[in-house]
């Protein structure tokens, strides 16, 4: 009984330093900037900023394409960021040029920050890096793939949820605020293009950054829907980019339902886009898992209430993450391999240590596997788009190509 004790102690003792205690190690000196998108992202951008509140100096968003002319200002919404000490503020421009690069900065702060809109139409190709589970234990770990994906210069990322890992499975211990910061901070100074402009991030939630992991109120979520979804009550949504792009961006079962209003919503979302080439789906726990079971909490109700409106609506690729490891499905439909059916690609290993073994390649629906921390690089143009694994040594380990296929009605 005495080493059951010690051992349930040293438990408590561990989830106690790792969640409660704060991170005094580092503290933001100025100001942290990072891009979302709420609408078309060919003429809008969403700036966001975290600062210190006794260097608060910042109210408005000034922004141009052209330095040497008269710079356009947009008010900001500022509100604290709970659990922190600091201001975050917000501000979305619109009315923007498409596929135009835009200097920006904040209030009466000095440094220059640049964007590039996404273009209204394919006229030029599309990239973008996703994957998910990324700031584990270390930023160490996270920081090199990070370099890598900077590499590729895309023009904006998906974080595929399990973002910074700020999040206790205990109700009653409350999220690490620092974590957020410490990662942002990282993003910031490493996830820059080489023509200098900023890579705007698109998020979907995932257990580790919500209070309670699943069937949680949004409340429990407080900085992924302070820093991601501003004002709103829900967090999936979908992203038109202009003509050519739509993503689906799905709760699975953090904060909202997989079934009920969102299956009803999603329907709606995917009936409405018959014409868009490229659609894809994003979200954190997979349908198909590569190393934990297929009975596994919340897989099960993916693939009875949304794998189906996949099929029916052909959607060509769903992005997963959660099992911390690489893997491609093969084309799946109606439980079977079948080369009209979905392919569901990723598997979360961005920035935490990847699991599993040669063994999940016997698995029926598994068309690659690999045990190694990596991020998928898509590429988009008019009639085609590839699909790349890169490891964190910036090594291509696989590449996955899909023909766009003709618009046709469920």
């Amino acid at each position: 009984m005495g080493r059951v004790r010690t051992k349930r102690l040293a438990l408590v003792a561990f989830i106690l330093c790792f969640y409660a205690l704060p991170l005094l190690s580092w503290t933001p000196s100025c100001i942290l900037v990072y891009l979302t998108w709420d609408q078309d992202p060919s003429t809008t951008m969403h700036v966001h900023w975290i600062s210190p509140p006794c260097k608060e100096k910042a109210c408005q968003v000034y922004y141009t394409t052209d330095v040497s002319k008269e710079w356009t200002s947009k008010d900001a919404v500022s509100q604290g960021l709970p659990n922190s000490g600091y201001i975050l503020h917000h501000a979305e421009l619109t009315g923007l040029q498409a596929d135009s690069i835009y200097s920006f900065r904040l209030g009466d702060y000095a440094e220059v920050f640049r964007f590039r809109t996404m273009p209204a139409t394919l006229s030029r190709p599309v990239r973008f890096v996703e994957g998910g589970d990324y700031y584990h234990n270390s930023i160490s770990l996270a920081e090199p793939i990070t370099q890598q994906m900077a590499s590729q210069d895309p023009d904006f990322a998906i974080w595929g949820g399990d973002i910074a890992y700020s999040c206790s499975p205990f109700t009653f211990i409350s999220e690490k605020s620092r974590r957020w910061l410490r990662l942002l901070n990282m993003w910031q100074k490493t996830m820059v293009r080489s023509d200098g402009c900023l890579v705007p991030i698109v998020a979907v939630i995932g257990n580790h950054d919500v209070v309670g992991r699943y069937d949680q109120p949004p409340s429990n979520a407080v900085f992924f829907y302070a820093l991601f979804c501003p004002g709103k009550d829900r967090c999936y949504r979908t992203l038109d980019f202009g003509d050519y792009l739509s993503l689906f961006l799905l709760d699975s079962g953090h904060t909202a339902d997989i079934a009920g209003a969102q299956r009803t919503w999603l329907e709606e979302q995917l009936t409405s886009r018959p014409q868009v080439p490229h659609r894809f789906a994003a979200y954190h726990v997979p349908a198909y898992p590569s190393v934990r079971e297929l009975d596994a909490k919340k897989s099960p109700d993916i693939r009875q209430h949304w794998v189906p409106l996949f099929e029916q609506y052909r959607l060509p690729i769903a992005f997963e993450h959660h099992d911390h490891a690489y893997k491609r499905t093969h084309p799946i439909r109606d439980g079977k391999v079948d080369q009209s059916g979905v392919v569901y690609l990723g598997d979360g290993a961005l920035g935490c240590k990847p699991r599993g073994s040669a063994k999940n390649l016997e698995r029926w629906y598994i068309a690659e596997f690999e045990v190694q921390r990596h991020f998928i690089l898509a590429d988009l143009q008019p009639k085609e788009r590839s699909l790349s694994m890169i490891n964190e040594k910036g090594e291509q380990m696989h590449r996955y190509e899909q023909q766009v296929a003709p618009v046709t009605t469920p």
